[in-house]
């Protein structure tokens, strides 16, 4: 598994062809679903057998593709890469949490009950 800066060439979820942020907000069951159907449609594309005039390009895709399968399809496995492959070149750290619009949403609320305590109104709600 790669380690460091992720580059187009080992992001899993590029080569899938899988948007990370969406993977985060889904559950177990689902994100297995959808790396399996990302899978099986690009492997049939890139199959070398599917391929006989490009064999070379489709047998290093295949390979491509079948190493992402086998990482981001195993949540160990899924959740180490996703930890070791963060982009330190931006501000996006993908093994924090809290990565989604529904987290996003709630997390202002969540923040200031916790400072306020149980007492606190959100000031657009006191209607």
């Amino acid at each position: 598994m790669p380690r460091g800066k992720v580059t187009m060439k080992n992001d899993y979820y590029a080569i899938l062809k899988l948007n990370r942020n969406k993977i985060r907000c889904m559950k177990t069951n689902e994100i297995k679903a959808e790396i399996k159907k990302a899978y099986r449609c690009l492997a049939m594309r890139w199959h070398p057998d599917k391929n006989p005039d490009n064999q070379e390009e489709a047998t290093i895709r295949f390979q491509e593709i079948s190493n992402a399968y086998e990482v981001l399809v195993d949540d160990k496995k899924r959740q180490i890469y996703n930890i070791d492959s963060c982009d330190t070149s931006s501000d996006r750290w993908y093994h924090m949490p809290m990565k989604c619009e529904k987290c996003e949403k709630i997390l202002p609320d969540l923040v200031a009950f916790l400072q306020h305590g149980m007492y606190y109104k959100h000031p657009q709600k006191q209607r």
